[in-house]
Protein backbone atom coordinates (compact mmCIF):
# COMPACT_ATOMS: atom_id res chain seq x y z
CA UNK A 1 0.00 0.00 0.00
CA UNK A 2 1.08 3.54 -0.99
CA UNK A 3 1.91 5.38 2.20
CA UNK A 4 -0.65 8.04 2.00
CA UNK A 5 1.15 10.68 4.75
CA UNK A 6 4.53 10.59 3.48
CA UNK A 7 4.26 14.30 2.11
CA UNK A 8 2.11 15.42 4.74
CA UNK A 9 3.18 19.20 4.21
CA UNK A 10 1.79 18.95 0.50
CA UNK A 11 -1.98 18.37 1.57
CA UNK A 12 -3.75 22.07 2.96
CA UNK A 13 -7.38 22.02 4.41
CA UNK A 14 -9.30 21.07 1.37
CA UNK A 15 -10.40 17.58 1.33
CA UNK A 16 -9.33 15.08 -1.07
CA UNK A 17 -11.13 11.64 -1.31
CA UNK A 18 -9.16 8.88 -1.18
CA UNK A 19 -9.80 4.89 -0.82
CA UNK A 20 -8.17 2.40 0.80
CA UNK A 21 -8.43 -1.06 -1.08
CA UNK A 22 -6.86 -4.18 -0.14
CA UNK A 23 -7.47 -7.53 -1.12
CA UNK A 24 -10.47 -8.08 1.39
CA UNK A 25 -12.24 -4.61 2.05
CA UNK A 26 -12.64 -1.06 0.82
CA UNK A 27 -12.50 1.97 3.30
CA UNK A 28 -13.45 5.81 1.42
CA UNK A 29 -12.80 8.55 2.89
CA UNK A 30 -10.97 11.94 2.84
CA UNK A 31 -7.79 12.54 3.63
CA UNK A 32 -6.64 16.27 5.11
CA UNK A 33 -3.58 18.06 6.91
CA UNK A 34 -4.92 19.48 10.31
CA UNK A 35 -3.04 22.61 10.73
CA UNK A 36 -3.90 22.15 14.70
CA UNK A 37 -2.68 19.03 15.39
CA UNK A 38 0.13 19.37 12.60
CA UNK A 39 -0.30 16.00 10.95
CA UNK A 40 -2.71 14.45 7.81
CA UNK A 41 -5.88 12.23 9.37
CA UNK A 42 -7.87 10.41 7.68
CA UNK A 43 -11.93 10.83 7.73
CA UNK A 44 -14.37 8.09 7.31
CA UNK A 45 -16.87 8.77 4.67
CA UNK A 46 -18.50 4.97 6.05
CA UNK A 47 -19.31 3.84 9.11
CA UNK A 48 -16.53 0.31 10.23
CA UNK A 49 -18.20 -2.03 12.39
CA UNK A 50 -15.38 -4.13 14.01
CA UNK A 51 -16.06 -7.61 15.85
CA UNK A 52 -14.41 -7.55 19.24
CA UNK A 53 -12.58 -10.83 21.34
CA UNK A 54 -15.73 -10.69 23.41
CA UNK A 55 -18.21 -11.17 21.07
CA UNK A 56 -19.46 -7.75 20.84
CA UNK A 57 -19.52 -5.44 18.00
CA UNK A 58 -18.47 -1.99 17.81
CA UNK A 59 -19.89 1.04 15.57
CA UNK A 60 -16.90 3.12 13.88
CA UNK A 61 -19.13 6.89 12.11
CA UNK A 62 -19.00 8.53 9.44
CA UNK A 63 -16.84 11.38 10.20
CA UNK A 64 -14.49 9.44 12.89
CA UNK A 65 -11.26 10.90 12.22
CA UNK A 66 -8.05 8.30 12.30
CA UNK A 67 -3.87 9.44 11.88
CA UNK A 68 -3.99 5.37 11.45
CA UNK A 69 -0.52 4.30 13.12
CA UNK A 70 1.41 6.83 14.93
CA UNK A 71 5.07 6.19 13.85
CA UNK A 72 7.54 9.08 14.66
CA UNK A 73 9.52 9.64 11.57
CA UNK A 74 12.85 7.78 12.28
CA UNK A 75 10.98 4.12 12.17
CA UNK A 76 9.11 4.58 9.30
CA UNK A 77 11.28 2.80 7.79
CA UNK A 78 10.74 -0.68 9.67
CA UNK A 79 7.00 0.42 10.31
CA UNK A 80 4.91 2.48 7.65
CA UNK A 81 1.79 4.34 8.93
CA UNK A 82 -0.43 2.99 6.30
CA UNK A 83 -0.19 -0.74 5.85
CA UNK A 84 -1.83 -4.22 6.58
CA UNK A 85 -2.69 -2.73 9.97
CA UNK A 86 -4.73 -0.17 8.99
CA UNK A 87 -7.99 -1.65 9.93
CA UNK A 88 -6.53 -2.47 13.21
CA UNK A 89 -5.21 1.30 14.07
CA UNK A 90 -8.12 2.59 13.43
CA UNK A 91 -10.24 0.24 15.95
CA UNK A 92 -6.99 1.42 18.14
CA UNK A 93 -7.84 5.08 18.04
CA UNK A 94 -11.50 4.29 18.39
CA UNK A 95 -11.07 2.36 21.85
CA UNK A 96 -8.51 4.87 23.23
CA UNK A 97 -10.83 7.84 21.85
CA UNK A 98 -13.85 6.18 24.01
CA UNK A 99 -12.03 5.02 26.70
CA UNK A 100 -13.72 1.44 26.10
CA UNK A 101 -13.23 -0.76 28.85
CA UNK A 102 -9.56 -0.27 29.74
CA UNK A 103 -6.08 0.45 28.42
CA UNK A 104 -4.94 -3.32 28.13
CA UNK A 105 -7.81 -4.55 26.31
CA UNK A 106 -7.83 -1.83 23.99
CA UNK A 107 -3.93 -2.44 23.10
CA UNK A 108 -4.75 -6.47 23.28
CA UNK A 109 -8.27 -6.18 20.83
CA UNK A 110 -5.40 -4.12 18.36
CA UNK A 111 -3.11 -7.02 18.89
CA UNK A 112 -5.70 -9.68 17.65
CA UNK A 113 -6.53 -6.94 14.64
CA UNK A 114 -3.56 -6.83 13.58
CA UNK A 115 -3.46 -10.92 13.38
CA UNK A 116 -6.38 -11.14 11.81
CA UNK A 117 -5.43 -8.99 9.01
CA UNK A 118 -2.03 -10.88 8.10
CA UNK A 119 0.63 -8.75 9.54
CA UNK A 120 3.63 -10.45 10.35
CA UNK A 121 4.41 -11.67 14.18
CA UNK A 122 7.45 -9.37 14.66
CA UNK A 123 5.64 -6.19 13.60
CA UNK A 124 2.69 -6.62 15.59
CA UNK A 125 4.75 -7.35 18.40
CA UNK A 126 6.61 -4.21 18.19
CA UNK A 127 3.21 -2.05 17.42
CA UNK A 128 2.01 -4.00 20.47
CA UNK A 129 4.50 -3.23 22.73
CA UNK A 130 4.84 0.51 21.37
CA UNK A 131 1.08 1.00 22.23
CA UNK A 132 1.78 -0.50 25.92
CA UNK A 133 4.68 1.93 26.63
CA UNK A 134 3.83 4.64 24.73
CA UNK A 135 -0.07 4.92 24.89
CA UNK A 136 -0.51 5.76 28.64
CA UNK A 137 -0.76 9.48 27.82
CA UNK A 138 -3.04 9.49 24.71
CA UNK A 139 -5.62 7.37 26.75
CA UNK A 140 -5.98 9.37 29.74
CA UNK A 141 -6.03 12.53 27.38
CA UNK A 142 -9.81 14.18 27.05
Amino acid sequence: MKNIFENASSFNQDLSAWKIIDEIEMISGFIFYDNIKKKCLFELAEPLIFQLSTVEETYIPVQYRTDFATVPQWARSVINVLDKHYQACILHDWLYDTQYKSRKFADDEFLKAMKKHGVKKWKRDLMWFAVRVGGQKRWKAP
